[in-house]
């Protein structure tokens, strides 16, 4: 109203001065007011239109999920425990700590057949010596005693029940007593009828479940319920294939719950499927450091991270629900110092929606997840994000930023020029890891109700020392944190050179940040990308602030639009048994053929 006052004496002040100049012809006096008042009319309209409330959702005012809905959208809702009171509390869990509710999101209707015992198929009895609470030496020595010396392919079946485990379940394969295995395959008797549960447990036990070296590992058909550490974990390991697995830590979550729930780590040939994780202080659904993988129809419910790929190549997460949990979904780069890095990452037909919880992890990267964030890319590499739902998620639907944001000091990464002295990432960088974001490809995706109470530790702490957060930032100029947002930070330092010395040159328009128009949502950057303006001063190495743009492009159509659109990625397959799993091998639905791109068709 203020401004609308202030133009119109303008605009008197306009005519009242040509009336002067005009002398008293009245037809140029009516003239002249009649395109004074229609470029007034044409200023307010410009104003209101800047004025209108914006809220990362293409423009429009979002409508808060109720309560915490799975979705907005009815398609996505699926007939789950859940819920909150007025205060915030869940009203039900899928899996609560009583045990009363036991939620499978129909993974325990799954047929299991159960192989008859013979020389190459055991069946565990955990009685006698072996029972989990009263024998002398606990079903991981029977487990154990079973496969010494056996040759071939073989099947252990884990007896039906629930059990109070006190002690892990443990093999390494690499030992000579199971040098003669070719392949092993454990299974329960359903995901809901093999339960291992550590909740009662006396023993420290670190990890549930645990196989090394493994060769044409199969995994299924059974649950670990309180996990001290990670619950179900595979390492050093070619060909794991794990299906109809739970992992859980029941009741309200906690940072003293286990870390990982499914935990391949430093494999080759990961397959995930139709399992779930619940409570995870971690990733519920995890693969890191590992080639070749595919992750699809699993339920990531209530953990800090849903579904992580970390410092892994070649991988297709598809067809995957993530709720409830901070973080959807994590495509992470970390500067881990094994020369396992990633590289190539599909991300397509997921739902993500209302991971709103507040963060619990005890330590770690993933502390850092604001709490609302549908999918997050952390210095990640090569990554295509499409055809997925985000809704309801509180803070954004899509973030990709580099490890700068992380950690800002540059010296840290390109060493101290004027002592020569290393920084902390020198070493790792050396290794083959690269702290910045690039090639990312976020198009055809279904984003609603994003940003309607952003929060996060990461986004409210001071980019340096005086600035504002990036929260506070966005809140005071914008008034809402865009549905999908970058740092620009990356980019800007390799635009000046600064990072040619760790080898991180120019970005070319392949390793651009890309974000498909289409989409019709806010869009925003936190540092000025082209690198017109240096983000860091080099005569101190600190944070320039006045590269620091926050920059909010309010429907998306020009700030990440590339004029050369990145290349679809192939689709990514693991092999187990000779097997090829993935989009156009084992699985040629409608949701594969989709995603098929345009050199696979």
């Amino acid at each position: 109203m203020e401004n609308k006052t202030m133009l119109r004496s303008l605009l008197a002040i306009a005519v009242a001065t040509s009336i002067a100049a005009c002398g008293d012809k009245a037809e140029d006096i009516a003239e002249l007011v009649e395109d004074q008042t229609a470029i007034v009319e044409q200023i307010e309209q410009q104003q209101e239109e800047q004025e209108a409330t914006y809220t990362g959702s293409g423009g429009t005012d979002p409508i808060p999920p109720t309560l915490d809905a799975p979705s907005t959208t009815e398609a996505l809702t699926i007939s789950v425990p859940g819920g909150k009171d007025a205060e915030g509390n869940y009203l039900a869990y899928p899996w609560n700590a009583e045990g009363t509710t036991q939620f499978w999101y129909g993974l325990d209707e799954h047929e299991v057949v159960i192989p008859e015992a013979s020389d190459n198929v055991i069946h565990l009895t955990f009685a006698g010596d072996y029972d989990p609470v009263d024998g002398t030496e606990g079903p991981g020595a029977e487990l154990d005693e079973v496969l010494r010396g056996k040759t071939g392919a073989i099947t252990v079946v884990l007896p039906e029940g629930a059990y109070k485990m006190n002690q892990a379940l443990r093999i390494d394969m690499s030992l000579d007593a199971f040098s003669g295995i070719t392949s092993l395959t454990v299974q329960g008797h359903g995901i809901d009828k093999t339960i291992l549960s550590f909740t009662d447990s006396t023993n420290v036990v670190s990890d549930s479940v645990h196989f090394s070296s493994a060769t044409d590992l199969e995994l299924s058909h059974f649950t670990v319920v309180d996990s001290n550490k990670n619950a179900i974990l595979v390492d050093e390991s070619t060909g794991v294939y794990m299906h109809h697995l739970g992992t859980i830590w029941p009741g309200k979550v906690d940072a003293g719950n286990g870390a990982y729930g499914l935990y391949p780590v430093e494999s080759d040939h990961v397959i995930i499927e139709d399992s779930f994780s619940f409570g995870s202080a971690d990733a519920g659904v995890y693969v890191g450091q590992t080639n070749n993988i595919v992750v699809r129809r699993n339920f990531a419910v209530q953990n800090v991270a849903g579904i992580e790929i970390e410092n892994s190549t070649k991988a297709d997460v598809y067809d995957n629900y993530a709720y409830m949990n901070t973080g959807g979904v994590l495509v992470f780069d970390l500067p881990i110092g094994n020369g396992r890095y990633g590289l190539g990452t599909r991300v397509f037909n997921n739902i993500s929606v209302s991971n709103n919880e507040e963060n619990f992890a005890a330590h770690g990267v993933v502390g850092l997840v604001p709490p609302g964030t549908g999918m997050l890319l952390l210095a990640s590499d090569t990554v295509e994000v499409f055809n997925n739902d985000f809704s309801g998620n509180e803070t954004f639907s899509a973030v990709g930023v580099s490890y700068f944001l992380v950690d800002n000091d540059v010296t840290q990464y390109i060493g101290n020029p004027s002592t020569g002295a290393p920084g902390k990432y020198s070493a790792v960088i050396a290794d083959g890891w690269e702290p910045t974001l690039r090639s990312i490809n976020i198009h055809s995706n279904r984003i609603t109700n994003s940003g309607t109470k952003p929060r996060g530790d990461l986004l409210e702490a001071p980019l340096t020392d005086g600035a504002p957060g990036v929260l506070g930032a966005y809140l005071g100029t914008s008034g809402y944190v865009p549905a999908i947002l970058t740092d620009g930070m990356g980019q800007n330092l390799a635009a000046n050179n600064i990072l040619a010395s760790i080898g991180e040159m120019p970005y070319e328009e392949s390793d651009y940040f890309c974000v498909d128009p289409a989409q019709n949502v806010s869009t925003g950057t936190v540092i000025e990308h082209t690198g017109a303006t240096s983000v860091i001063d080099m005569s101190t190495f600190g944070l320039n602030l006045a590269a620091a743009s926050f920059e909010v492009d309010h429907d998306g159509s020009y700030l990440f639009k590339c004029d050369e659109p990145l290349e679809r990625l192939p689709a990514y397959s693991a092999t187990f048994r000779g097997v090829e799993f993935g989009c156009g091998k084992d699985d040629n639905g409608d949701i594969c053929t989709n995603a098929m791109p345009p050199q696979n068709l």
